[in-house]
């Protein structure tokens, strides 16, 4: 399902914060979707196909937990697209890709 809806994600770090517009947010199970995610329970590695075409050839990926808390931000890469979720408590999260023309985003269970 694409939302057409326009939105703001606030990113809060320790010492700055980031307001990005984000034009259309794609979920996991979108059938135009060129990003997919899995495993989904994740135990330690959470792994993402990408298409280059979507994202450039890296792009930034944000965790929040389930009250939208920001966890984690870090840069991704269409030639290694998986990230440990070791240092991660057990629950339930929200993963971000920024696209070139969209935000992509999934839930994702932490065991």
């Amino acid at each position: 399902m694409v939302y057409q809806k326009q939105a703001c994600v606030l990113t809060v770090g320790p010492n700055s914060a980031k307001i990005a517009l984000v034009k259309s947010i794609v979920e996991e199970n979108d059938s135009e979707s060129k990003i997919k995610f899995y495993p989904n329970p994740v135990i330690d590695v959470f792994t993402f196909d990408i298409n280059k075409n979507e994202i450039g050839t890296k792009s930034t990926a944000t965790i929040y937990d389930s009250s939208g808390m920001f966890i984690q931000s870090f840069v991704i890469d269409a030639s290694n697209p998986s990230i440990s979720l070791k240092s991660l408590k057990p629950g339930i999260y929200l993963f971000y890709i920024e696209g070139l023309n969209k935000t992509f985003s999934t839930k994702f269970i932490k065991e």
